[in-house]
């Protein structure tokens, strides 16, 4: 199951090129994190809220997968 959320976490942030590539940045109904850091960021200028955005994204995967490679590594040794 753990392993499932990391795998479609990870595929999420990553999503950025085909939503943008299907539905522009403009597209206000498309919310996946990578469109929201561009458009905060270079779209509205909003350059604070697309890092803050961004560093928020990444504390979420580090409480996430952190504690998961934890378990995993030390069971292996």
């Amino acid at each position: 199951m753990v392993s499932t959320i990391i795998i479609l976490g990870h595929t999420s942030l990553k999503i950025f090129d085909l939503v943008f590539a299907m539905s522009g940045p403009d597209n206000a109904r498309t919310v996946v994190p990578g469109i929201l850091v561009y458009t905060k960021g270079f779209r509205q200028n909003a350059f604070a809220q697309a890092s803050a955005v961004a560093t928020i994204v990444l504390l979420l995967v580090i409480i996430i997968i952190v504690p998961y490679l934890y378990v995993r590594l030390r069971d292996n040794t």
